[in-house]
């Protein structure tokens, strides 16, 4: 799943930040660096931890892992068209930034957290700018990055503890 995620960030980065919001924010090409670099952030790590699994049990972080994933896929898209938006204005999973974010976090909640510790700053700092873009832009489907944003950062911090020897 990293090479895939990986595939998604250098899509938002080039596709989406570079040759399209840079037209309208001259911010977007930091943007775009940052999705890059992080895309090949994803690719190391996907070659440094090829036995890295998604975990599929039931417990309350995996499962909001999961929840999160879902409503990336699909519900993101929905809510935007409920919420007046007109498709293909709606914000595309996999290719846009929000809720390709939202799925990064679904799936680093579902992976063991002392194995993706490190993975989970960025995508956190993008569910804040995005969580505020969120309130001021009035983009209720981006809402899940506020949601998303506690439980990545209490996992993140758990998984960074030094554990007693």
């Amino acid at each position: 799943m990293l090479p895939v995620l990986a595939t998604m960030r250098l899509a938002n980065g080039v596709g989406y930040n570079r040759r399209h919001f840079s037209r309208i924010n001259p911010m977007a090409v930091a943007f775009a660096a940052i999705f890059v670099a992080e895309a090949i952030l994803l690719a190391g790590a996907a070659v440094r931890n090829p036995d890295l699994r998604f975990r599929a049990s039931r417990d309350r972080v995996a499962v909001a892992g999961l929840v999160l994933a879902i409503f990336a896929v699909a519900g993101h898209a929905l809510v935007g068209i409920m919420a007046g938006r007109r498709w293909p204005a709606v914000p595309a999973f996999g290719v846009t930034p929000c809720p390709t974010t939202i799925y990064t976090i679904g799936l680093l909640l579902r992976a063991p957290p002392e194995r993706v510790k490190w993975l989970m700053i960025r995508p956190g700092i993008r569910a804040a700018i995005g969580g505020s873009a969120a309130i001021l832009l009035r983009v209720p489907q981006d809402f899940a990055l506020l949601v998303s944003l506690p439980v990545l950062v209490a996992v993140a911090a758990s998984a960074m503890r030094p554990s007693a020897s």
